[in-house]
């Protein structure tokens, strides 16, 4: 037990040594820092919204489209059996455009490139 009260001695040595200013500035810091951690934390826990982008693909087009997004480290989900990509509704409009490449026979294969900004449910 001594040991921890000469380490207390040594800070409070230390602490009241420091100028005033730098006082200031470690109490705001000790203060500040966790209230960051726990914002960044909670940032970090939002659900995503996931909203349809494309539906009706075929298993080859959906390998092709997923290959891309996972390089590209983007969240997504595979519904309907493998044939909707579902991606966050804030990125939709981006890859829209980015995965029409992907998809060539948009017409043929009745596939659908969802434009509203309502979630397809």
């Amino acid at each position: 037990m001594s040991e921890f009260r000469q380490i207390g001695v040594s800070l409070h040595k230390h602490w009241q040594a420091l100028p005033s200013v730098d006082r200031w500035r470690v109490w705001i810091v000790v203060l500040t820092l966790p209230v960051a951690v726990f914002l960044g934390w909670q940032a970090r826990q939002q659900p995503i919204r996931l909203v349809a982008l494309m539906t009706n693909l075929q298993k080859s087009e959906v390998v092709d489209c997923t290959t891309y997004l996972k390089g590209r480290r983007i969240p997504f989900e595979v519904r309907d059996d493998g044939h909707d990509l579902w991606v966050p509704a804030h990125l939709r409009a981006e890859l829209k455009v980015e995965l029409a490449r992907f998809v060539s026979r948009q017409t043929e294969a009745g596939i659908t490139l969802h434009t509203s900004p309502m979630a397809v449910e």
